[in-house]
């Protein structure tokens, strides 16, 4: 904005010299992508968004930096289950490119956080994201059966825990013979399972 008037583009003016303008700039912009705008940083001159100048003989130039915001959007599955906290908070849910957001999920009473799903994922919590883009996070949440202790369930990507046809160590035997069962812990750091789960 030049003197009350909005431009789109860079634009030049002739102006006398030791005259007052005012320069300005609309913040935040809309940009093409999808939960995408650009949020007034600074002007070259190191003036505020919207200030006075003084028109020189020599000429002079005068450039608004923007820095890129992204949106983050967070859910709670099922609806009403729990919560979901960001930190840093936003108002809006816009974060500078590069801001670095810790997403907490909190259970209801009668539930038991299970995952992070969309750009966050597994049963970690709190998880940390990174504003490079546009993200979505959604917090699942698992009922705990009888309204006390229950069992809690956790989808996970395969893999093998432990693996009962070789001989004895950390990740496997003794070997068991077909149709009998046991009770094992485990293995720490396995799959990303606790140590604790049976």
């Amino acid at each position: 904005t030049v003197d009350g008037t909005d431009y789109t583009n860079g634009q030049s003016f002739t102006w006398t010299a030791g005259s007052s303008h005012t320069i300005g700039v609309n913040s935040p912009q809309t940009a093409t992508g999808a939960g995408t705008r650009y949020a007034f940083d600074h002007w070259s001159d190191g003036g505020l968004q919207t200030h006075t100048i003084t028109a020189s003989s020599s000429g002079a130039t005068y450039t608004a930096n923007f820095t890129n915001q992204y949106l983050l959007t967070s859910s709670v599955a099922p609806s009403g289950a729990g919560s979901i906290v960001a930190s840093p908070s936003s108002g809006d849910g816009y974060y500078n490119s590069g801001t670095s957001v810790q997403l907490t999920a909190t259970p209801i009473s009668g539930y038991a956080f299970s995952t992070f799903s969309g750009d966050l994922t597994g049963g970690l919590n709190p998880q940390t994201i990174v504003m490079s883009a546009a993200h979505s996070v959604t917090a699942n949440f698992t009922l705990i059966g009888g309204g006390g202790a229950g069992l809690r369930f956790i989808p996970l990507t395969p893999c093998r825990v432990a693996d009962t046809r070789n001989a004895a160590g950390p990740f496997g035997g003794p070997t068991m013979a077909g149709g009998v069962s046991r009770d094992f812990n485990i293995p720490s750091g396995a799959c990303s399972v606790p140590s604790t789960a049976l």
